[in-house]
């Protein structure tokens, strides 16, 4: 009887960590974005932060995994149905921490610094994923969080596919004769309007894309300002789509999203 019971036990162990898939693995260090060795032993309950990151778990089948995103995880869909932390650049600790993650994967930039700091030193680890500010670099990103996440060999498999996808990219491109130039504009709300300057994640897309930013004498993420929006004079099929007053950035905005 005991014999029999003991077998029971020791079966729906074996088929609890099968259906995990490793969730519970052997601990492992690695090196982050902020240069720091962070010790990884459960990846069952990710909060995801950064559309970025969000988009990369999706890719690499993680889905189940994640407990929680950030308000700019809007791709793919799915992710809008999960918990939201808030913007990733005004974390409040308590609320990332009350989800009961084992694991954070933040991108590089995510804060408030005090936020960042308060979680660097949580029970809980904390991984800053490295921004990609060129193709490879996103080719960078994509294997640091599957290795993050335990799953390598996935991560290989999808840097392959989208090393082709950049490849297409590039092809494509050689057939345009006339470099653009655009203002990348984010809207928040009824707050001001954000602009991305040189060094962004929105300058990288410009230059994957051969597309000049009309910013580039801003340096980072800026809130717009009349000067700035009236330098850009970034058009659009050849009309002007450049703001001459932040009144007028709202209604000619390039691009209206809900990310970084």
């Amino acid at each position: 009887m005991h014999r029999s019971i003991y077998r029971l036990v020791f079966l729906g162990a074996l088929v609890f960590f099968a259906l995990n898939g490793g969730a519970f693995a052997q601990p492992r260090t690695i090196n982050d974005a902020a240069g720091r060795k962070v010790t990884i032993t459960d990846t069952s309950r990710i909060v995801s932060i950064g559309g970025a990151v969000t988009e990369v778990l999706y890719a690499l089948g993680l889905a189940d995994k994640i407990v929680a995103v950030d308000s700019t995880s809007t791709f793919p869909e799915a992710a809008k149905q999960k918990a939201n932390v808030g913007y990733m650049r005004a974390l409040a600790p308590e609320g990332v921490l009350k989800i009961g993650p084992t694991l954070i994967l933040a991108i590089e930039g995510s804060g408030p610094a005090e936020a960042v700091e308060i979680l660097e030193r949580a029970s809980v680890p904390y991984v800053v994923v490295p921004e990609a500010k060129n193709a490879e670099g996103v080719l960078r990103k994509i294997r640091f969080i599957a290795e993050a996440a335990g799953v390598p060999a996935e991560g290989e498999r999808l840097a392959s596919a989208v090393r082709e996808d950049f490849a297409a990219l590039g092809h494509a491109l050689k057939g345009i004769k006339q470099r653009r130039k655009a203002a990348f504009i984010l809207s928040m709300g009824s707050g001001s309007p954000i602009v991305g300057g040189a060094g962004t994640s929105a300058d990288a897309l410009f230059k994957l894309a051969e597309i000049d930013n009309a910013l580039s004498a801003v340096s980072g993420f800026k809130p717009a300002s009349d000067e700035a929006l009236i330098a850009a004079r970034a058009r659009r099929g050849g009309g002007d789509v450049g703001a001459r007053s932040r009144d007028a950035a709202r209604e000619s905005i390039l691009d209206a999203v809900a990310g970084e």
